[in-house]
């Protein structure tokens, strides 16, 4: 049940189209989402759930969520020289807290299926929550 709400979600962001073709669109924003793409296209995902995806989405997840001060400070910085408005920013920054949030329901999907997959049992613990926003 935790892997099938957390594929709801995903399927939920995954048809918002305007903030992939954003992502797709601003080279630093692709840049970040590179490792995610490239891990979901690599062959051993389409294998049964095991340690190695949860840890590569782990990892990935934990890269985005660091990458987004970085990320939002310089944008914040190039929209105050003008570089682009202040619409257009809110955009990047909406783009790149969604790609955080994408991630972590791949992580967590994988997380859960691995768990089922060796049987352990549902009260087991699990990791906490990110503190800086509502992942829905």
């Amino acid at each position: 049940l935790h892997a099938l709400d957390h594929l709801k979600r995903l399927y939920d962001r995954c048809g918002q189209s305007a903030r992939i073709k954003l992502i797709r669109e601003t080279d630093a924003l692709r840049s970040l989402s590179s490792p995610l793409v490239t891990v979901l296209e690599a062959e051993y995902v389409r294998e049964e759930p095991q340690d190695r995806l949860v840890d590569d989405l782990s990892g990935i997840r934990k890269t985005l969520r660091d990458a987004r001060e970085t990320f939002r400070a310089n944008t914040i910085d190039a929209a105050s020289h003008g570089q682009f408005d202040t619409e257009q920013a809110m955009h990047q920054l909406d783009s790149v807290r969604w790609l955080h949030r994408v991630s972590y329901h791949f992580w967590r999907i994988a997380f859960h299926l691995e768990r089922a997959a060796a049987e352990v049992p549902a009260e087991a613990p699990s990791p906490a929550l990110e503190t800086d926003e509502d992942l829905d």
